[in-house]
């Protein structure tokens, strides 16, 4: 009863929010996106409440056609383990290759997404995002980005990559697809601080 009561409360939580605030997805669309809020450690920590907004401002038009077709060419999806938030060899490689071109590119804005697979609860899931996220943001500061240039967002489970079904009801297939960060390129943070 205590479960089914703190469910209903999170999702009237959910509801209401989603029904008060709207911003623009990569990509032009418009939709309702969770926000932020900052943390006493400079890192922000996403869930249901604060007031980032992201603008949809493309920072592309200063680029080259040679520079827009690095970033169209980029992996843009670091994987992560289960219940992981470390960079791997592989996952290592993909970041330093979105970390090279923006160091060539200081104009040039990411906004970091952290997602998670089902697996545990949704607030669990949230902050397991925001790790997924930080870790590549960290990864690209280490490299000498800077920080003006990423934003980050977790989504916990909420945008999963793949349904089960599209692997013939593997489970494990779909929920290693939604374990990531994507890496999403154009997007500025308003009202964050980052």
């Amino acid at each position: 009863m205590k479960n089914s009561l703190k469910i209903c409360a999170i999702a009237a939580a959910l509801l209401t929010l989603t029904a008060c605030s709207s911003a623009t997805k990569p990509g032009g669309s418009t939709g309702h996106w969770w926000s932020t809020g900052s943390a006493n450690n400079g890192d922000q920590v996403h869930g249901v409440a604060g007031a980032a907004q992201f603008s949809g401002q493309s920072t592309y038009a200063g680029l080259t056609a040679q520079q827009q077709a690095a970033v169209a060419n980029l992996p843009k999806k670091v994987y992560f383990g289960f219940d992981m938030y470390n960079l791997n060899a592989q996952a290592t490689t993909i970041a330093n290759q979105n970390a090279q071109v923006l160091l060539q590119n200081p104009g040039l804005h990411v906004l970091l997404t952290g997602n998670t697979d089902p697996s545990g609860s949704q607030d669990y899931n949230f902050h397991l995002g925001q790790r997924r996220a930080n870790a590549v943001k960290d990864y690209f500061l280490q490299q000498g980005v800077s920080a003006s240039q990423i934003c980050t967002v977790s989504y916990g489970e909420l945008r999963p990559a793949a349904n089960p079904a599209q692997f013939g009801g593997n489970v494990g297939k779909a929920y290693a697809l939604d374990r990531r960060t994507e890496i999403i390129y154009g997007q500025t943070c308003q009202g964050s601080g980052q």
